[in-house]
């Protein structure tokens, strides 16, 4: 990445600011090597970010197969499929490797209407040999379309599971499952690489507990610890995707500190035993999938908690969590771009990228690298700092938080919304020719900050 100019208003930054977090300021330096594969989970691609995804040095992008929700009837699911397809082209024409994430246990969808009208698809129970015969039918059908593409991915529940209504169900369904789909890619596209991720894996089991209830999340623990200890599953040629929720996510944070049980002693899946066992089993790709961290605007339960996200910073717990998934040995890492507030979440993508590429970069200079991108000189760079972290104490990730996993704020001279719009008035839009490709003009990211603060009033 070109990045001269605004390591240059980073240096100032540092060496001019007295207002660094405690939390945040770096301590020992430890090892800076990068992820191996850092990447971007997407619903549909969008091409005309692939020069910013670039820029930040993301190396692969997973594209998500809905084509169980459209019609096999009347063609528009062979469209998709010619379209995701094509979307696996470009990605790699520019650059990209491709993974396509395939869901599990859904009927198609054969109408009536183009689209399955739930979202959520039709389950089967994986025992009936009828429909999983019908499932990988067309999995074979995607695979084969797509089998440029450099891996596939299978992927466990939200979609998919087995709902009480279909009886008694198992981890042991959607391992049974996993080894026919792993079967399925090395013999449609044998040069292509197989991932598992247990995304709501717990779904498989009876009774399906609601996400609210801590007993999702432990057994979502147990569940995964049973897909690596099953022999022929993870193995040389079979990788692994891990949600890692319990390090990160406020939903499932808060059931365990409202839980008398485990509110001093939260468990964590993986901890560095469990990181022991899964590396034994010689999985070639440890990815961490925290799928939400990058959208404050919704991490599965209270939407944005009544803040309109023109714009969102949670840069300090973006470090936290990449630095944490590099302790415990993970090789790569995957963020979320599926959503259509992309705009809106760029800063979060940059600081991902950046965490993920450098152990040693500090959320302090990833705030002033993208405010030296975005201003004219100087003191706009220094100004817009000051802005920024007085937008992320204002976090509605940070405020779903449980109490006790709440990072300390920003220190910063700005009280209220009103000051902070006041001194945005002084910040200058830079006007070159931008040396970092962002996803849209200063001027119109800044205005997005500006929004952001008048939602504050409002």
């Amino acid at each position: 990445m070109k990045k001269m100019s605004c390591l240059f208003w980073a240096l100032i930054f540092l060496l001019t600011s007295c207002a660094t977090s405690p939390q945040t300021a770096p301590s020992n330096s430890v090892d800076p090597a990068p992820f191996q594969e850092k990447g971007l989970y997407i619903w549909n691609d969008t091409p005309k970010q692939h020069d910013f995804w670039k820029a930040c040095g993301f190396t692969v992008v997973q594209l998500c197969d809905l084509g169980w929700h459209r019609n096999a009837e009347n063609g528009t699911l062979e469209q998709y499929t010619k379209v995701l397809a094509n979307d696996v082209k470009n990605l790699k024409a520019d650059g990209f490797k491709v993974y396509v994430i395939l869901f599990a246990n859904i009927k198609q969808h054969k109408g009536p209407g183009d689209l399955e009208p739930t979202g959520i698809g039709e389950k089967f129970h994986p025992s009936d040999e009828a429909e999983m015969e019908e499932r990988l039918s067309y999995l074979r059908k995607t695979i084969d379309a797509c089998k440029e593409a450099d891996g596939f991915t299978l992927f466990a529940g939200d979609p998919g599971g087995i709902p009480d209504t279909l009886g008694t169900g198992s981890v042991q369904d959607f391992i049974n499952m996993a080894l026919k789909v792993k079967a399925l890619v090395k013999e449609v596209a044998p040069q292509a690489k197989f991932n598992i991720n247990t995304w709501c894996v717990t779904m498989f089991t009876t009774p399906n507990y609601s996400a609210s209830n801590v007993n999702f999340w432990l057994r979502e623990t147990q569940s995964n610890r049973a897909i690596v200890s099953y022999k022929g599953l993870l193995d040389s040629e079979t990788g692994l995707e891990l949600p890692c929720h319990d390090y990160y996510r406020p939903m499932t944070l808060r059931q365990y500190y409202s839980n008398p049980v485990y509110r001093k002693d939260p468990p964590l899946y993986p901890n560095a035993e469990d990181m022991t066992t899964i590396k034994a089993t010689e999985a070639p790709r440890l990815w961490a999938w925290p799928y939400f961290l990058l959208d404050e605007a919704d991490d599965g339960d209270l939407g944005g908690a009544g803040v309109t996200s023109n714009m969102q910073i949670e840069v300090r717990y973006i470090h936290k969590l990449v630095n944490e998934m590099r302790g415990l040995g993970f090789d790569g890492i995957i963020g979320n771009w599926s959503y259509s507030g992309y705009l809106e979440k760029a800063l979060n993508t940059y600081a991902f990228s950046r965490f993920a590429e450098d152990a040693n970069v500090t959320p302090e200079m990833v705030l002033a690298e993208y405010a030296g991108y975005l201003t004219a000189d100087e003191a706009s760079a220094k100004t817009l700092v000051e802005i920024f972290k007085y937008i992320e104490n204002q976090s509605n990730w940070h405020k779903k938080m449980p109490q006790a996993t709440q990072l300390p704020q920003w220190e910063t001279t700005i009280t209220s919304p009103e000051q902070a719009l006041e001194m945005l008035e002084t910040v200058v839009a830079s006007e070159r020719p931008y040396d970092f490709d962002l996803p849209e003009g200063s001027k119109m990211y800044l205005l997005r900050v500006k929004n952001r603060l008048k939602a504050m009033i409002e």
